[in-house]
């Protein structure tokens, strides 16, 4: 899977410049003998505690698959606190014939967001372009604070918990100047006293490759990655085949 991905993202998204991100020793090694641009992030893995297993097969919200899908919002802060531009991308992605980092930042620019998701009730986490300022690293810290209290629910789920309360979705350049002024009504961080000087994150929104269907999961239909709106193909309930 990660095989496909990566010559997706490098063959049809024109992209150049990527690194694989390993949370366990095994996972490393075998990045390593691929060849391929690894970054060691156990030690973000380990902070995750004791559902970190690299024999045990997490199922759906099990807590092996929480620790899994959490671990790594606390690297994605470090990036951005070092004032990186970040775009994340899943592994089960297939990117099509667009260049997807001028894309999304694009799309940045012109609606003026500091991050760009794909649009799914609200918002869907395995793709991601995050801009560096202090709103968004405001809103990676209330995302990573959130774990606590949504323990039985994964990083996409937790999220949508926080819509108009850490960041509001808006999808014009007048919306997101707007939304940047507003303050956050709340927060998930204990240990947060003053709020008054954080404002919202402004997140935009972009179709579903399958919105087009009607649904993020239609029926049996073909998809041609040519579409000037397909960006990438994330199977995340596709019951049919493109």
């Amino acid at each position: 899977m990660v095989q496909n991905n990566i010559f997706s993202l490098v063959r049809f998204a024109r992209t150049s410049n990527y690194i694989i991100t390993a949370g366990d020793e095994l996972t490393l090694s075998v990045c390593i003998e691929l060849n391929l641009p690894c970054y060691n992030a156990t030690s973000y893995m380990l902070k995750s505690g004791e559902n970190v297993s690299t024999t045990t097969e997490g199922n759906f919200n099990d807590p092996y698959y929480l620790a899994m899908v959490w671990y790594l919002l606390p690297l994605y802060l470090d990036i951005i606190r070092k004032g990186f531009t970040i775009m994340k991308s899943d592994i089960d992605i297939s990117y099509a014939g667009k260049d997807i980092w001028n894309s999304c930042e694009l799309m940045a620019q012109k609606t003026k967001a500091d991050i760009v998701f794909m649009k799914e009730d609200p918002i869907n986490t395995g793709h991601f372009y995050a801009v560096p300022n202090e709103r968004v690293i405001f809103f990676f810290q209330e995302w990573i604070s959130a774990e606590s209290s949504f323990k039985a629910l994964n990083d996409q789920q937790a999220l949508s918990h926080l819509n108009r309360k850490t960041y509001k979705i808006c999808d014009s350049a007048d919306a997101c100047t707007r939304v940047k002024t507003l303050p956050i009504s709340h927060s998930y961080n204990k240990h947060r006293t003053n709020m008054t000087n954080n404002k919202m994150v402004a997140v935009s929104t972009y179709p579903s490759s399958f919105a087009r269907f009607g649904s993020i999961c239609p029926p049996d239909k073909i998809l041609n990655p040519c579409d000037q709106d397909v960006l990438y193909v994330h199977t995340i309930c596709m019951s049919g085949f493109c």
